[in-house]
């Protein structure tokens, strides 16, 4: 069965439908597929994937931009120049640092937690499940710890500097990969939110999107 244009279909459909026929990949993405069911849920994932890359002009740009990259030859490890990283002295911006300390109050953390971070080889000692990079015991604590340790040495800072107790609200994106929204909020149960409120954490999920490098 071919998925064609079909009466009740939505207008973000439609587009999402005119897109694969124009990078001509909608011959390929239904052919053999008879399950109706499975046609819109696929189209729904599709429209996660269309706003996903908007900047890079839907999935029409992302396709765009594979071609190119694979079209480019990736460097040789003979040839490739390191360079040593970019670092800042702290004390010769303390101009800096009060400003930025000054208007704590009016910031925001934002944590991208969803990262599958296979580098990492983390699993569960015993169910050698995977686990997210959240997880990673450094120095005594998890990572997600040490952001909400660093968050807090600057709110204790803040209050030394002004008198006024503050706590800074924290965003976190989290993904369903290796279950790590599951994980994240777990840990935050099990911490009992680290001291903070539990209504200054927001946590949102992105979507899982195809991703491409140089060697496809």
């Amino acid at each position: 069965m071919e998925w064609g244009i079909r009466a009740g279909v939505t207008a973000d459909k439609q587009r999402v439908i005119d897109e694969l026929v124009n990078i001509g990949q909608w011959e390929r993405i239904c052919q053999g597929s008879a399950d109706q069911q499975a046609a819109d849920s696929m189209l729904e994932q599709l429209l996660e994937v269309d706003s996903f890359y908007r900047e890079l002009g839907g999935i029409s740009g992302y396709h765009f931009q594979t071609l190119t990259r694979l079209q480019r030859s990736p460097p040789s490890v003979g040839s490739c120049t390191l360079h040593p990283p970019k670092w800042i002295d702290l004390r010769e911006c303390q101009d800096e640092i009060e400003t930025g300390l000054s208007a704590l109050d009016l910031m925001v953390e934002i944590y991208p937690l969803g990262g599958a971070a296979d580098r990492l080889h983390l699993v569960d000692v015993v169910t050698k499940e995977p686990l997210p990079a959240a997880r990673l015991q450094f120095l005594g604590v998890s990572l997600l710890e040490r952001l909400i340790l660093d968050v807090q040495a600057r709110e204790y800072l803040y209050f030394l500097k002004t008198g006024r107790q503050l706590t800074v609200p924290i965003v976190m994106m989290t993904s369903k990969e290796k279950k790590n929204r599951w994980h994240v909020e777990r840990m935050l149960e099990e911490s009992q939110w680290f001291g903070r409120p539990r209504d200054s954490f927001f946590l949102f999920e992105q979507p899982l999107v195809p991703l491409l490098d140089e060697k496809g």
